[in-house]
Protein backbone atom coordinates (compact mmCIF):
# COMPACT_ATOMS: atom_id res chain seq x y z
CA UNK A 1 0.00 0.00 0.00
CA UNK A 2 1.30 3.44 -0.88
CA UNK A 3 1.52 6.12 1.82
CA UNK A 4 1.01 9.80 0.90
CA UNK A 5 3.11 12.72 2.08
CA UNK A 6 0.81 13.12 5.08
CA UNK A 7 1.41 9.55 6.17
CA UNK A 8 -2.04 8.42 5.00
CA UNK A 9 -2.80 5.48 2.69
CA UNK A 10 -3.71 6.42 -0.90
CA UNK A 11 -5.29 4.51 -3.71
CA UNK A 12 -3.92 4.20 -7.20
CA UNK A 13 -4.77 6.58 -10.05
CA UNK A 14 -5.51 10.20 -8.93
CA UNK A 15 -4.44 9.72 -5.32
CA UNK A 16 -1.15 8.23 -6.37
CA UNK A 17 -0.68 10.86 -9.06
CA UNK A 18 -1.21 13.69 -6.56
CA UNK A 19 1.18 12.07 -4.07
CA UNK A 20 3.80 11.64 -6.82
CA UNK A 21 3.53 15.29 -7.87
CA UNK A 22 3.82 16.57 -4.31
CA UNK A 23 6.89 14.38 -3.70
CA UNK A 24 8.73 14.83 -7.01
CA UNK A 25 6.90 17.42 -9.11
CA UNK A 26 6.28 14.79 -11.80
CA UNK A 27 2.90 14.54 -13.57
CA UNK A 28 1.43 11.06 -14.09
CA UNK A 29 0.63 11.10 -17.80
CA UNK A 30 -2.77 9.71 -18.74
CA UNK A 31 -4.12 10.12 -15.21
CA UNK A 32 -4.00 13.85 -14.57
CA UNK A 33 -5.84 16.03 -17.11
CA UNK A 34 -3.73 18.69 -18.84
CA UNK A 35 -5.85 21.44 -17.28
CA UNK A 36 -5.36 20.15 -13.74
CA UNK A 37 -1.68 19.39 -14.37
CA UNK A 38 -1.05 22.95 -15.53
CA UNK A 39 -2.81 24.31 -12.46
CA UNK A 40 -0.77 22.07 -10.11
CA UNK A 41 2.44 23.31 -11.71
CA UNK A 42 1.39 26.95 -11.25
CA UNK A 43 0.59 26.26 -7.60
CA UNK A 44 3.99 24.61 -7.10
CA UNK A 45 5.74 27.55 -8.78
CA UNK A 46 4.01 29.85 -6.28
CA UNK A 47 5.45 27.67 -3.46
CA UNK A 48 1.94 27.02 -2.15
CA UNK A 49 1.62 24.66 0.83
CA UNK A 50 -0.50 21.63 -0.19
CA UNK A 51 -1.55 21.11 3.43
CA UNK A 52 -3.18 24.53 3.57
CA UNK A 53 -6.30 25.52 1.64
CA UNK A 54 -8.23 28.04 3.71
CA UNK A 55 -9.75 30.88 1.73
CA UNK A 56 -7.96 34.17 2.25
CA UNK A 57 -10.15 36.82 3.87
CA UNK A 58 -8.47 39.99 2.71
CA UNK A 59 -11.44 42.35 2.83
CA UNK A 60 -12.51 44.48 5.74
CA UNK A 61 -16.16 45.21 6.48
CA UNK A 62 -16.22 48.42 4.44
CA UNK A 63 -14.35 46.82 1.53
CA UNK A 64 -16.77 43.91 1.50
CA UNK A 65 -19.73 46.30 1.46
CA UNK A 66 -18.20 48.18 -1.49
CA UNK A 67 -17.64 44.87 -3.30
CA UNK A 68 -21.24 43.76 -2.75
CA UNK A 69 -22.57 47.16 -3.84
CA UNK A 70 -20.41 47.05 -6.99
CA UNK A 71 -21.81 43.62 -7.88
CA UNK A 72 -25.36 44.32 -6.70
CA UNK A 73 -26.99 43.85 -10.11
CA UNK A 74 -25.20 40.54 -10.77
CA UNK A 75 -26.08 39.25 -7.30
CA UNK A 76 -29.72 40.31 -7.67
CA UNK A 77 -30.09 38.61 -11.05
CA UNK A 78 -28.24 35.44 -9.98
CA UNK A 79 -30.08 35.09 -6.67
CA UNK A 80 -33.30 33.39 -7.92
CA UNK A 81 -31.31 30.97 -10.10
CA UNK A 82 -29.14 30.05 -7.13
CA UNK A 83 -32.22 29.45 -4.98
CA UNK A 84 -33.68 27.13 -7.63
CA UNK A 85 -30.40 25.19 -7.80
CA UNK A 86 -30.35 24.93 -4.01
CA UNK A 87 -33.82 23.36 -4.06
CA UNK A 88 -32.46 20.68 -6.39
CA UNK A 89 -29.47 19.98 -4.12
CA UNK A 90 -31.07 20.53 -0.71
CA UNK A 91 -30.22 17.93 1.94
CA UNK A 92 -27.35 16.58 -0.20
CA UNK A 93 -24.56 18.56 1.44
CA UNK A 94 -23.96 20.86 -1.56
CA UNK A 95 -23.34 24.61 -1.41
CA UNK A 96 -24.25 27.05 -4.21
CA UNK A 97 -21.72 29.89 -4.46
CA UNK A 98 -21.36 33.07 -6.54
CA UNK A 99 -17.88 34.61 -6.84
CA UNK A 100 -16.65 37.77 -8.57
CA UNK A 101 -13.98 37.89 -11.28
CA UNK A 102 -11.20 37.97 -8.66
CA UNK A 103 -12.54 34.95 -6.79
CA UNK A 104 -14.22 36.72 -3.86
CA UNK A 105 -17.40 34.98 -2.69
CA UNK A 106 -20.44 37.26 -3.08
CA UNK A 107 -23.35 34.98 -2.18
CA UNK A 108 -23.97 31.39 -1.04
CA UNK A 109 -26.82 28.98 -0.33
CA UNK A 110 -26.54 25.61 1.40
CA UNK A 111 -27.58 23.29 4.21
CA UNK A 112 -26.71 24.65 7.65
CA UNK A 113 -24.41 21.77 8.52
CA UNK A 114 -22.50 22.02 5.23
CA UNK A 115 -22.20 25.81 5.53
CA UNK A 116 -20.83 25.33 9.03
CA UNK A 117 -18.22 22.83 7.84
CA UNK A 118 -17.29 25.20 5.02
CA UNK A 119 -16.40 27.84 7.61
CA UNK A 120 -13.35 25.80 8.62
CA UNK A 121 -11.99 26.40 5.11
CA UNK A 122 -13.17 30.03 5.04
CA UNK A 123 -15.49 29.07 2.18
CA UNK A 124 -17.61 32.05 3.22
CA UNK A 125 -18.75 35.48 2.09
CA UNK A 126 -15.82 37.78 1.31
CA UNK A 127 -13.17 35.02 1.17
CA UNK A 128 -10.98 34.68 -1.90
CA UNK A 129 -11.10 31.35 -3.74
CA UNK A 130 -8.99 32.07 -6.75
CA UNK A 131 -6.32 29.59 -7.85
CA UNK A 132 -3.59 31.88 -6.51
CA UNK A 133 -5.27 31.94 -3.10
CA UNK A 134 -6.27 28.32 -2.39
CA UNK A 135 -4.79 26.27 -5.22
CA UNK A 136 -6.49 24.20 -7.90
CA UNK A 137 -10.31 24.41 -7.62
CA UNK A 138 -13.29 24.81 -9.96
CA UNK A 139 -13.79 28.52 -9.28
CA UNK A 140 -10.14 29.23 -10.02
CA UNK A 141 -10.12 27.16 -13.23
CA UNK A 142 -13.34 28.79 -14.50
CA UNK A 143 -11.81 32.22 -13.88
CA UNK A 144 -8.56 31.25 -15.57
CA UNK A 145 -10.06 29.60 -18.66
CA UNK A 146 -13.41 31.35 -19.07
CA UNK A 147 -15.01 27.89 -19.42
CA UNK A 148 -16.98 25.50 -17.16
CA UNK A 149 -14.72 23.33 -14.99
CA UNK A 150 -15.10 20.44 -12.54
CA UNK A 151 -12.48 19.57 -9.92
CA UNK A 152 -13.03 16.58 -7.61
CA UNK A 153 -11.17 14.98 -4.73
CA UNK A 154 -7.46 14.48 -5.41
CA UNK A 155 -7.58 16.87 -8.37
CA UNK A 156 -7.48 19.72 -5.85
CA UNK A 157 -3.95 20.88 -5.13
CA UNK A 158 -4.70 21.45 -1.43
CA UNK A 159 -5.18 18.31 0.70
CA UNK A 160 -8.03 19.79 2.84
CA UNK A 161 -10.12 20.04 -0.38
CA UNK A 162 -9.85 16.34 -1.27
CA UNK A 163 -13.18 15.58 0.38
CA UNK A 164 -14.93 18.09 -1.93
CA UNK A 165 -16.17 18.01 -5.50
CA UNK A 166 -16.68 21.39 -7.22
CA UNK A 167 -18.29 22.42 -10.52
CA UNK A 168 -18.14 26.04 -11.73
CA UNK A 169 -19.05 28.04 -14.83
CA UNK A 170 -18.41 31.69 -15.81
CA UNK A 171 -21.09 34.36 -16.22
CA UNK A 172 -20.74 36.94 -19.01
CA UNK A 173 -22.29 40.34 -19.67
CA UNK A 174 -23.59 41.79 -22.94
CA UNK A 175 -20.07 42.82 -24.01
CA UNK A 176 -18.81 39.26 -23.59
CA UNK A 177 -16.84 40.17 -20.45
CA UNK A 178 -16.74 37.74 -17.53
CA UNK A 179 -18.45 39.27 -14.50
CA UNK A 180 -18.80 36.35 -12.08
CA UNK A 181 -18.55 32.58 -11.56
CA UNK A 182 -21.28 30.25 -10.34
CA UNK A 183 -20.10 27.22 -8.33
CA UNK A 184 -21.64 24.09 -6.81
CA UNK A 185 -19.51 22.37 -4.16
CA UNK A 186 -20.29 19.26 -2.10
CA UNK A 187 -19.10 15.90 -0.78
CA UNK A 188 -16.75 14.11 -3.16
CA UNK A 189 -18.72 10.85 -2.87
CA UNK A 190 -21.70 12.72 -4.40
CA UNK A 191 -19.70 13.56 -7.54
CA UNK A 192 -21.85 13.49 -10.68
CA UNK A 193 -21.02 14.54 -14.23
CA UNK A 194 -24.52 16.04 -14.53
CA UNK A 195 -23.64 18.63 -11.86
CA UNK A 196 -21.32 20.42 -14.26
CA UNK A 197 -24.06 20.55 -16.90
CA UNK A 198 -26.53 21.98 -14.40
CA UNK A 199 -24.21 24.74 -13.23
CA UNK A 200 -23.27 25.56 -16.83
CA UNK A 201 -26.96 25.84 -17.78
CA UNK A 202 -27.69 28.05 -14.76
CA UNK A 203 -24.73 30.35 -15.51
CA UNK A 204 -25.89 30.66 -19.12
CA UNK A 205 -29.39 31.59 -17.93
CA UNK A 206 -27.93 34.21 -15.58
CA UNK A 207 -25.80 35.58 -18.43
CA UNK A 208 -28.86 35.86 -20.67
CA UNK A 209 -30.83 37.61 -17.93
CA UNK A 210 -27.92 39.97 -17.31
CA UNK A 211 -27.70 40.81 -21.01
CA UNK A 212 -31.45 41.45 -21.17
CA UNK A 213 -31.19 43.75 -18.14
CA UNK A 214 -28.33 45.67 -19.76
CA UNK A 215 -30.30 45.97 -23.00
CA UNK A 216 -33.33 47.21 -21.10
CA UNK A 217 -31.23 49.82 -19.29
CA UNK A 218 -29.77 50.95 -22.62
CA UNK A 219 -33.27 51.26 -24.07
CA UNK A 220 -34.39 53.31 -21.08
CA UNK A 221 -31.46 55.66 -21.64
CA UNK A 222 -32.19 55.91 -25.37
CA UNK A 223 -35.86 56.64 -24.62
CA UNK A 224 -34.85 59.42 -22.24
CA UNK A 225 -32.67 60.97 -24.96
CA UNK A 226 -35.46 60.66 -27.52
CA UNK A 227 -37.94 62.14 -25.08
CA UNK A 228 -35.65 65.13 -24.57
CA UNK A 229 -35.37 65.63 -28.33
CA UNK A 230 -39.12 65.03 -28.72
CA UNK A 231 -39.98 67.83 -26.31
CA UNK A 232 -37.26 70.19 -27.58
CA UNK A 233 -38.53 70.19 -31.18
CA UNK A 234 -39.84 73.46 -32.57
CA UNK A 235 -42.57 71.59 -34.48
CA UNK A 236 -45.56 69.97 -32.85
CA UNK A 237 -45.45 66.18 -32.89
CA UNK A 238 -48.40 63.86 -32.32
CA UNK A 239 -47.95 60.08 -32.09
CA UNK A 240 -50.99 57.97 -32.98
CA UNK A 241 -51.66 54.25 -33.09
CA UNK A 242 -53.00 52.40 -36.13
CA UNK A 243 -56.57 53.34 -35.15
CA UNK A 244 -55.79 57.06 -34.98
CA UNK A 245 -55.77 57.22 -31.17
CA UNK A 246 -53.31 59.75 -29.77
CA UNK A 247 -50.55 58.04 -27.75
CA UNK A 248 -48.27 61.00 -27.02
CA UNK A 249 -47.73 64.68 -27.83
CA UNK A 250 -44.72 66.92 -27.32
CA UNK A 251 -44.47 70.20 -25.44
CA UNK A 252 -44.92 72.53 -28.44
CA UNK A 253 -48.15 70.72 -29.43
CA UNK A 254 -49.62 71.37 -25.99
CA UNK A 255 -48.57 75.02 -26.24
CA UNK A 256 -50.01 75.45 -29.75
CA UNK A 257 -53.36 73.93 -28.79
CA UNK A 258 -53.41 75.26 -25.21
CA UNK A 259 -54.28 71.76 -23.99
CA UNK A 260 -52.73 69.38 -21.49
CA UNK A 261 -51.64 65.93 -22.62
CA UNK A 262 -54.37 64.46 -20.38
CA UNK A 263 -56.93 66.19 -22.62
CA UNK A 264 -55.44 64.67 -25.77
CA UNK A 265 -53.83 61.30 -25.03
CA UNK A 266 -56.37 58.54 -25.54
CA UNK A 267 -58.55 60.68 -27.81
CA UNK A 268 -59.02 60.11 -31.52
CA UNK A 269 -57.11 62.61 -33.65
CA UNK A 270 -60.42 63.19 -35.47
CA UNK A 271 -61.73 64.99 -32.39
CA UNK A 272 -58.70 67.31 -32.33
CA UNK A 273 -58.24 68.02 -36.06
CA UNK A 274 -61.30 67.42 -38.21
CA UNK A 275 -59.56 68.92 -41.26
CA UNK A 276 -56.94 66.18 -41.48
CA UNK A 277 -59.17 63.30 -40.43
CA UNK A 278 -59.77 61.97 -43.98
CA UNK A 279 -56.11 62.09 -45.03
CA UNK A 280 -54.98 60.60 -41.72
CA UNK A 281 -57.35 57.67 -42.17
CA UNK A 282 -56.11 57.29 -45.75
CA UNK A 283 -52.55 57.28 -44.45
CA UNK A 284 -53.22 54.59 -41.84
CA UNK A 285 -55.31 52.38 -44.14
CA UNK A 286 -53.36 52.71 -47.39
CA UNK A 287 -49.89 53.84 -46.25
CA UNK A 288 -50.24 57.21 -48.01
CA UNK A 289 -48.31 60.01 -46.33
CA UNK A 290 -49.39 63.64 -46.70
CA UNK A 291 -47.87 67.08 -46.22
CA UNK A 292 -48.53 70.81 -46.46
CA UNK A 293 -52.13 70.83 -45.19
CA UNK A 294 -52.85 74.22 -43.66
CA UNK A 295 -54.60 74.20 -40.27
CA UNK A 296 -55.93 76.97 -38.09
CA UNK A 297 -56.16 75.91 -34.45
CA UNK A 298 -57.33 77.95 -31.46
CA UNK A 299 -54.56 78.59 -28.95
CA UNK A 300 -53.86 80.55 -25.78
CA UNK A 301 -52.93 83.73 -27.68
CA UNK A 302 -55.45 83.39 -30.48
CA UNK A 303 -55.52 81.30 -33.62
CA UNK A 304 -52.36 79.45 -34.54
CA UNK A 305 -51.63 78.60 -38.17
CA UNK A 306 -49.60 75.58 -39.10
CA UNK A 307 -48.86 73.12 -41.88
CA UNK A 308 -49.66 69.49 -41.07
CA UNK A 309 -47.91 66.44 -42.46
CA UNK A 310 -48.23 62.77 -41.65
CA UNK A 311 -46.10 59.65 -41.98
CA UNK A 312 -46.83 56.04 -41.09
CA UNK A 313 -44.82 54.03 -38.56
CA UNK A 314 -44.25 50.51 -39.87
CA UNK A 315 -43.66 47.38 -37.78
CA UNK A 316 -41.01 44.75 -38.52
CA UNK A 317 -43.39 43.02 -40.93
CA UNK A 318 -44.01 46.17 -42.94
CA UNK A 319 -47.51 46.65 -41.55
CA UNK A 320 -48.83 49.91 -40.11
CA UNK A 321 -48.39 50.14 -36.36
CA UNK A 322 -49.27 53.82 -36.13
CA UNK A 323 -48.31 57.21 -37.43
CA UNK A 324 -46.70 60.57 -36.73
CA UNK A 325 -48.41 63.90 -37.38
CA UNK A 326 -46.12 66.95 -37.58
CA UNK A 327 -47.47 70.47 -37.04
CA UNK A 328 -45.14 73.13 -38.49
CA UNK A 329 -46.07 76.59 -37.13
CA UNK A 330 -46.50 79.38 -39.69
CA UNK A 331 -45.43 82.78 -38.43
CA UNK A 332 -47.21 85.53 -40.31
CA UNK A 333 -44.73 88.11 -41.56
CA UNK A 334 -45.10 91.23 -43.65
CA UNK A 335 -41.51 91.06 -44.73
CA UNK A 336 -42.11 87.63 -46.21
CA UNK A 337 -45.06 88.91 -48.14
CA UNK A 338 -43.17 91.92 -49.42
CA UNK A 339 -40.07 90.14 -50.60
CA UNK A 340 -41.57 86.98 -52.05
CA UNK A 341 -43.99 86.34 -54.85
CA UNK A 342 -45.73 83.35 -56.35
CA UNK A 343 -45.94 82.99 -60.10
CA UNK A 344 -46.05 80.34 -62.76
CA UNK A 345 -43.02 78.30 -63.69
CA UNK A 346 -43.05 78.52 -67.51
CA UNK A 347 -39.91 76.58 -68.43
CA UNK A 348 -39.34 72.84 -68.67
CA UNK A 349 -36.24 70.80 -69.49
CA UNK A 350 -37.31 70.86 -73.16
CA UNK A 351 -36.79 74.63 -73.15
CA UNK A 352 -33.16 74.36 -72.08
CA UNK A 353 -30.83 74.59 -75.08
CA UNK A 354 -27.44 72.90 -75.01
CA UNK A 355 -25.89 69.65 -76.25
CA UNK A 356 -22.39 69.71 -74.77
CA UNK A 357 -21.28 66.91 -72.46
CA UNK A 358 -21.24 69.31 -69.49
CA UNK A 359 -24.79 70.46 -70.23
CA UNK A 360 -26.04 66.89 -70.66
CA UNK A 361 -24.45 65.96 -67.32
CA UNK A 362 -26.07 68.92 -65.57
CA UNK A 363 -29.43 68.07 -67.17
CA UNK A 364 -29.16 64.46 -65.95
CA UNK A 365 -28.45 65.54 -62.40
CA UNK A 366 -31.30 68.04 -62.50
CA UNK A 367 -33.78 65.41 -63.73
CA UNK A 368 -32.75 63.11 -60.88
CA UNK A 369 -33.08 65.99 -58.41
CA UNK A 370 -36.62 66.67 -59.66
CA UNK A 371 -37.64 63.15 -58.61
CA UNK A 372 -36.49 63.75 -55.04
CA UNK A 373 -38.37 65.55 -52.27
CA UNK A 374 -35.12 66.90 -50.79
CA UNK A 375 -34.09 70.56 -50.83
CA UNK A 376 -32.01 71.52 -53.87
CA UNK A 377 -29.29 74.19 -54.08
CA UNK A 378 -28.44 75.70 -57.47
CA UNK A 379 -25.12 77.49 -57.76
CA UNK A 380 -23.69 79.46 -60.67
CA UNK A 381 -22.68 82.86 -61.97
CA UNK A 382 -25.32 85.44 -62.78
CA UNK A 383 -26.91 84.86 -66.16
CA UNK A 384 -26.08 81.13 -66.36
CA UNK A 385 -29.73 80.09 -66.15
CA UNK A 386 -30.28 79.11 -62.51
CA UNK A 387 -33.92 80.27 -62.57
CA UNK A 388 -34.48 78.39 -65.84
CA UNK A 389 -33.29 75.17 -64.18
CA UNK A 390 -35.28 75.96 -61.03
CA UNK A 391 -38.52 76.23 -63.03
CA UNK A 392 -37.70 73.09 -65.03
CA UNK A 393 -37.06 71.08 -61.87
CA UNK A 394 -40.28 72.41 -60.36
CA UNK A 395 -42.34 71.43 -63.44
CA UNK A 396 -40.72 67.98 -63.51
CA UNK A 397 -41.35 67.29 -59.80
CA UNK A 398 -44.34 65.64 -58.12
CA UNK A 399 -45.33 69.07 -56.78
CA UNK A 400 -45.60 70.80 -60.12
CA UNK A 401 -49.18 71.85 -59.39
CA UNK A 402 -48.02 73.96 -56.45
CA UNK A 403 -46.89 77.59 -56.73
CA UNK A 404 -43.36 78.61 -57.74
CA UNK A 405 -42.13 81.23 -55.24
CA UNK A 406 -39.17 83.54 -55.79
CA UNK A 407 -37.72 85.34 -52.76
CA UNK A 408 -35.73 88.58 -53.18
CA UNK A 409 -33.01 88.19 -50.54
CA UNK A 410 -31.77 91.70 -51.27
CA UNK A 411 -35.01 93.08 -49.80
CA UNK A 412 -34.58 91.24 -46.47
CA UNK A 413 -32.59 92.95 -43.68
CA UNK A 414 -29.39 91.10 -42.78
CA UNK A 415 -30.54 90.40 -39.21
CA UNK A 416 -33.83 88.83 -40.42
CA UNK A 417 -32.67 86.77 -43.39
CA UNK A 418 -32.12 83.59 -41.36
CA UNK A 419 -35.58 83.58 -39.82
CA UNK A 420 -37.26 84.60 -43.09
CA UNK A 421 -35.73 81.84 -45.19
CA UNK A 422 -36.56 79.16 -42.63
CA UNK A 423 -40.29 79.85 -42.44
CA UNK A 424 -43.00 79.28 -45.00
CA UNK A 425 -44.93 82.47 -45.86
CA UNK A 426 -48.65 82.27 -45.27
CA UNK A 427 -49.62 84.87 -47.90
CA UNK A 428 -48.89 85.42 -51.56
CA UNK A 429 -50.77 82.39 -52.88
CA UNK A 430 -49.09 79.71 -50.74
CA UNK A 431 -51.12 76.49 -50.90
CA UNK A 432 -51.03 73.18 -49.06
CA UNK A 433 -48.74 71.48 -51.56
CA UNK A 434 -46.04 74.16 -51.57
CA UNK A 435 -43.11 72.53 -53.30
CA UNK A 436 -40.38 74.97 -54.30
CA UNK A 437 -38.73 78.09 -53.01
CA UNK A 438 -36.35 79.60 -55.53
CA UNK A 439 -34.05 82.04 -53.78
CA UNK A 440 -32.05 84.55 -55.82
CA UNK A 441 -30.41 87.78 -54.76
CA UNK A 442 -31.35 90.61 -57.09
CA UNK A 443 -28.58 93.20 -57.43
Amino acid sequence: MDINVLGEPVGQNMGGAWNQFIRSGKIAAGIVSPLVAKSWEKCANRNMNPTEGRGQIELGRNELKELLDKNERTIRIANPFMKNLYKTFSNTGFIIVLADIKGYILESFGDKERLKSAQYLNFVLGANWSEASVGTNAIGLALATGKPAQVSGWEHFSQPHHCWTCSAAPIFNKQGEMVAVLDISGPVHEKNSHTLGMVAAASEAISMQLKMQQKQNEMILVNKHLESIFNAMSDGVILIDKCGIIKDVNTITKQMLNRSDQNMIGCSIDTIFEEISPVTKEMLHHKKSYSGIKLSVPGFKGTNHCLASGEIVADDQGGVSGGVVILHPIQESKSSANCSSAHNADFTFNDIIGTSSSMREVMGVAVLAAESSSNILLQGESGTGKELFAQAIHNQSARCKGPFIAVNCGAIPRDLIGSELLQVPSEGGVQENLSWRQVERYS
